[in-house]
């Protein structure tokens, strides 16, 4: 909670998956993780970054790794991008309980209808499409979905991603 007595929610880059025990390190032990299925998660990350399709996967797994560490030591509350965006009234909800103060769906469509990354290099539109950017999702699509990601996915424990 900020010094103001208002909740404080930050939005982290992908990268702070690398070390989830920071997100958990002081005296608050709740976090909220939002999560994109995997092939629009590709799709908007090919745009984006040009990555790789093992980039990519190794990206979204280590995330998933993240999830699974925060699950372990602490509480957790799934939030999934495209629930967000299809029914913010019960993602209001939702994110009252688990921050016990309320959350109103009007600022869950405020939330969801803003850029992100406004301001800078990767603001919605500032970035020329990637032609081989299908190529690259297509691959990570396969990766994603052979028998030893299958498996390795399988180990974590995702509950409330589904």
């Amino acid at each position: 909670t900020a010094s103001f007595g208002a909740p404080l929610v930050v939005k982290l880059r992908a990268e702070s998956c690398r070390a989830p025990g920071l997100l958990l390190a002081g005296r608050e032990k709740r976090a909220l993780c939002m999560t994109r299925d995997f092939e629009g998660w590709a799709r908007s990350t090919a745009q984006a970054f040009r990555n790789g399709p093992r980039k990519m996967v190794g990206k979204y797994m280590r995330a998933l790794a993240c999830y699974d560490w925060l699950r372990r030591h602490g509480e957790v509350l799934p939030l999934r991008y495209e629930d967000l965006a299809a029914a913010p009234q019960a993602a209001a909800a939702s994110l009252s309980r688990f921050l016990d103060r309320p959350v109103t769906q009007a600022a869950v469509a405020a939330a969801m209808a803003r850029d992100s990354q406004a301001g800078t290099p990767l603001a919605q539109g500032r970035r020329v499409a990637n032609g081989g950017s299908e190529r690259q999702v297509e691959a990570a699509l396969a990766l994603w979905n052979c028998d030893r990601l299958k498996r390795a996915r399988g180990r974590l424990d995702l509950t409330g991603l589904a």
